[in-house]
């Protein structure tokens, strides 16, 4: 299973807004589009934070990419995400290559309760339990809380992320602030 978010393909304001080292949203998008495939196969499950691409009024893009991108995406809706879901309906044979979640999406995974949503929370189901949250959205801009982590792109090297990495993360990480710990006896 792999991880991460706000990749903004397409987008060439990102390139400025976040001081991606990019001449151009071209070379962006074949370097991620590279780094994607480099770490997916076809059989990858991705979960996505967020901010996909951007594509209003790029259908040969959005064909392009998602035609091009390897693996099976889990997409949990960022703020530059509607037009993506338009495409999706206008074209319904990219729907088995991209499912929406809901904004805060569930996951377990070897035993791991696992929070995803584009946006940052303070708390999040079950954290007094030390569940992990995984957000995009502040491109590296936002220090983690606990065991939370920012998967965007920004914040890591361009790359997605397996959850084997994440695990390694969170080993170096302080418990969950609302943590309920139990009295020893």
């Amino acid at each position: 299973m792999l991880f991460g978010g706000d990749f903004h393909f397409n987008h060439s304001k990102v390139i400025g807004y976040c001081k991606r080292p990019f001449k151009d949203k071209e070379e962006m998008n074949e370097t991620l589009i590279t780094s994607w495939n480099m770490k997916a196969d076809p059989n990858s499950i991705i979960y996505i934070n967020g901010d996909l691409v951007f594509c209003k009024h790029n259908d040969g893009f959005v064909h392009y990419l998602l035609s091009t991108l390897k693996g099976k995406i889990k997409l949990i809706p960022g703020d530059h995400d509607r037009d993506l879901i338009k495409f999706l309906r206008r074209n319904p044979k990219f729907r088995s290559k991209i499912d929406i979640m809901d904004s805060v999406c569930r996951v377990k995974w070897e035993k791991q309760n696992i929070v995803l949503c584009h946006w940052c929370m303070r708390v999040w189901p079950k954290s007094h339990y030390n569940s992990w949250h995984l957000y995009a959205h502040s491109h590296g801009s936002l220090p983690s809380i606990g065991k939370s982590h920012d998967i965007g792109i920004d914040n890591n090297n361009y790359q997605l992320l397996w959850f084997e990495e994440i695990v390694e993360l969170m080993k170096n990480k302080p418990d969950n602030p609302n943590l309920i710990k139990k009295e020893r006896r």
